[in-house]
């Protein structure tokens, strides 16, 4: 019941109107109000008013070319900002931690064993560095190792040279000893009973077997001698021994021994065992440091259980 008056520009020319089936995306329901140039038309219909256009092909593939490139262009450049950012998470994740261990595992072609790589990952890299410590660990262990027995090798060429030397003199000194002994043996015999030199000569024989004694044990330590193992009294043995020790240690250390009344006799020889005693004691006769004191040795028999025993490789189990 009201009335719209629409003012439209004037159509130029003489164009006749244009068919409205010949119209883009015209429906039968509108009608053709009027045709406005290089625009489309303006149609009315129950809906309302609406704007049909009429744009070129040409145009639409230009628009539709420009905005494909467009979207290839943001692509791209989103493709290569991507891509950096890819590149630095995998070098600083992957490519610094592996030249780190190539560094690392250079060092140590080099001797270098004190490179430590830091683990604060738990993937695949951080398994490699912890792997690689674990190696750098070992390997200082064995270089210790190597070092310590590179160590007692020269400690044991040493002992065999001075051994090698004191057994060649050992060799000549057990010669003339044996002339001494024989020699004082038969001025022995030629002297009666109860004379003062043969009194005398009995010193001389004393004292001539125990350096006899001594040039053995230099002479099986330096494996000139065989082993001869033999039943020896133990007592007997650490006697024998302590006679020797007076003439090496201080008059100011007192050396003390007991035993039981019944100790069973051992299967020994008994220079090695002599050479353990004697050096037990001269290491503890050092361990005094010049001072005043006792050293004490005491022999007693042990029953060794195999529950007691600390190495079950070392000993069977028996009386010792």
């Amino acid at each position: 019941k009201q009335r719209h008056r629409l003012q439209l520009p004037s159509t130029t020319g003489s164009a006749q109107a244009p068919v409205i089936s010949q119209i883009p995306n015209l429906g039968s329901q509108d009608m053709l109000l009027a045709r406005i140039p290089q625009s489309g038309y303006l149609t009315f219909n129950r809906k309302g008013w609406s704007m049909v256009t009429a744009t070129p092909n040409h145009k639409i593939r230009s628009e539709i070319n420009k905005t494909i490139y467009k979207v290839i262009l943001i692509v791209l450049v989103l493709g290569i900002v991507a891509s950096i950012i890819i590149v630095q998470v995998v070098s600083s994740q992957l490519i610094l931690p592996l030249q780190r261990l190539i560094r690392a595992v250079q060092n140590v072609a080099k001797g270098n064993l004190n490179d430590q790589i830091e683990v604060s990952r738990s993937d695949e890299i951080g398994v490699l560095a912890d792997t690689y410590n674990q190696m750098i660990a070992s390997l200082k262990l064995n270089q210790k190792e190597i070092e310590d027995k590179n160590e007692q090798l020269r400690q044991s060429q040493k002992m065999q040279a001075v051994g090698t030397l004191a057994g060649g003199i050992a060799h000549d000194f057990n010669n003339m000893l044996t002339s001494i002994i024989t020699n004082a043996d038969l001025a022995t015999d030629d002297l009666p009973k109860g004379s003062p030199v043969r009194e005398n000569l009995d010193d001389i024989l004393d004292v001539s077997r125990q350096a006899k004694e001594l040039i053995d044990q230099i002479m099986a330590f330096s494996r000139k001698a065989p082993d001869n193992f033999q039943s020896v009294d133990f007592s007997d043995l650490i006697k024998g021994s302590i006679k020797i020790l007076r003439s090496t240690i201080a008059s100011n250390v007192d050396i003390a021994f007991s035993a039981l009344d019944k100790v069973d006799p051992i299967w020994a020889d008994t220079i090695q065992i002599r050479q353990i005693i004697i050096n037990l004691c001269t290491n503890a006769f050092h361990a005094m440091k010049g001072k005043s004191g006792r050293i004490e040795m005491v022999l007693n028999m042990e029953a060794v259980r195999y529950e007691r025993m600390v190495c079950k490789q070392c000993l069977n189990p028996g009386d010792y």
